[in-house]
């Protein structure tokens, strides 16, 4: 891995020492040198585009200012926290290493005794702070990874991903999709355009009920797009297994999430029901598949991601279009797998619902042929 460092000195015969002495032993830098504080300033602003950002800054402290040293510092630090900055100077004064320490130096070398010993201490220095900014910037990307990761999952199977990334590994497993979205929720917005405040207060408490329901019934959240949702119902870890398919917790989410939804439009339905108008109907449609798909960490550089992909997401996801308010249908496999009574959560959803056949589906991408699909309702 390539490293960009950049040398600041006004002493030309200095910068062209440092130059040899250092590329000589360092063969995979890339350096870039600089007379003073301003073309320190233009390098470490726009790096030319075939070096990339500075990982490190060697500089005098003393050039033609008392400050210019730490001014450079303090510019590096600006344009990037992360930039390694190791100060030369002839200075032995405590102030000067001092001040250089509390600005964010790496390091300090003395100059006073230049030669083969120096640049070898430089050497060594540099590629110390070059390693410490790499495993710097590393810790905190996995930090940023794990804060967004952290959406997805109930806070008790978090723990587990924290200590195991393995988990995360992309695989073929046997998934449960779960697709949500509001019907009626264009009315919504329209009745609530001149209140944007309580339009979000809506969409956090909605946002929250999906999240806190999909949980509480070992899922995973997987995206929020405006008013639809995805998630996710299989075991992450084997000791997570129940003996009960991720299609009995889907379900069972499913029904839950209908019942709090209809609590909380009635709550809401006030707020955009006005006297004259005829009222909206408000509900959700939920359609849920189940099937081997491709399941993991599939985030691309800047977006971590956790997601399943796969022809049975689609069919979920068509299912979804096709419930009505309120509506929850499967596929013939999703139905299947909740009516065996194989777990006290099986039982459970057995005993509170039931399952009819409501006609088939078919042009489903990846997934030729026609499709049964049912309706699963809660028991009277």
């Amino acid at each position: 891995m390539q490293a960009h460092v950049l040398i600041v000195d006004d002493d030309q015969a200095m910068r062209e020492s440092l130059v040899f002495s250092l590329q000589r032993e360092n063969k995979w830098w890339t350096l870039s040198v600089a007379d003073g504080v301003e073309q320190a300033r233009q390098i470490l602003e726009s790096p030319p585009a075939d070096r990339g950002p500075v990982d490190v800054v060697l500089t005098d402290l003393v050039m033609s200012t008392q400050t210019a040293g730490i001014d450079v510092l303090e510019i590096a630090k600006r344009v990037d926290p992360f930039t390694m900055v190791i100060v030369f100077t002839a200075q032995e004064k405590e102030l000067d290493r001092f001040e250089a320490y509390r600005h964010g130096a790496f390091d300090c070398v003395e100059k006073n005794m230049i030669g083969k010993r120096a640049w070898k201490e430089i050497s060594v220095k540099a590629n110390a702070a070059i390693e410490f900014r790499r495993l710097t910037r590393e810790h905190l990307e996995s930090q940023r990874e794990l804060a967004v990761l952290e959406t997805f999952f109930d806070p008790r199977v978090f723990e587990a991903v924290r200590k195991d990334r393995g988990l995360l590994g992309v695989r073929y497993r046997e998934v449960t999709v779960a697709f949500w979205d509001i019907r009626g929720f264009s009315g919504i917005c329209n009745r609530l355009a001149a209140r944007p405040e309580a339009l979000r207060e809506l969409m956090f408490e909605y946002y929250n009920l999906v999240t806190e329901t999909t949980f509480q019934n070992r899922g995973i959240v997987d995206k929020m797009i405006g008013d639809g949702v995805m998630a996710l119902f299989y075991p992450l870890r084997e000791e997570d297994d129940d003996g009960a398919h991720g299609a009995i917790h889907a379900v069972t989410a499913a029904l839950d999430l209908r019942q709090r939804f209809e609590a909380l439009a009635q709550k809401w339905a006030g707020q955009w029901n006005r006297p004259g108008e005829e009222p909206l109907q408000v509900g959700l449609g939920c359609g849920i598949d189940t099937g081997k798909s491709l399941v993991g960490s599939l985030g691309a550089a800047h977006r971590e991601q956790f997601t399943a992909l796969g022809p049975h997401v689609n069919f979920a996801a068509r299912l979804e279009t096709l419930a009505r308010a309120g509506q929850v249908l499967v596929s013939k496999q999703t139905a299947q797998q909740i009516g065996q009574p194989n777990s006290p959560a099986a039982a459970a959803l057995l005993g509170r619902s039931t399952v009819r056949g409501v006609g088939y589906v078919s042009n489903i991408k990846n997934m030729p042929g026609k499709h049964a699909v049912y309706e699963v309702l809660p028991k009277v």
